[in-house]
């Protein structure tokens, strides 16, 4: 590698290497990040569950069914009733 190595556009490759690195290193650890994602804020996958606990409640789909007009207001009594009486 003499002093001709970076006449014949061999100084592009660093520079190449040196900004895929950088990138990679922005991917896995930037501000939305794959690490931060997996690894580091787990508060908004609890956050979730915990949404989708409270929303999959036997009461929760009894009044949104009722809400939707899939069942009737008797039906609806009948069932909260049934619900309560466990």
């Amino acid at each position: 590698m003499g002093p001709f190595f970076w006449w014949g556009g061999m100084w592009i490759f660093p520079i190449i290497g040196v900004s895929m690195m950088l990138l990679m290193m922005y991917t896995f650890f930037g501000p939305k990040g794959l690490f931060r994602r997996c690894f580091v804020d787990d508060s908004h996958h609890e956050m979730e569950v915990n949404e989708l606990q409270q929303m999959n409640k036997p009461e929760d789909i009894l009044n949104r069914r009722y809400a939707n007009g899939e069942i009737t207001r008797e039906v609806f009594l009948q069932m909260k009733q049934d619900l309560y009486n466990r």
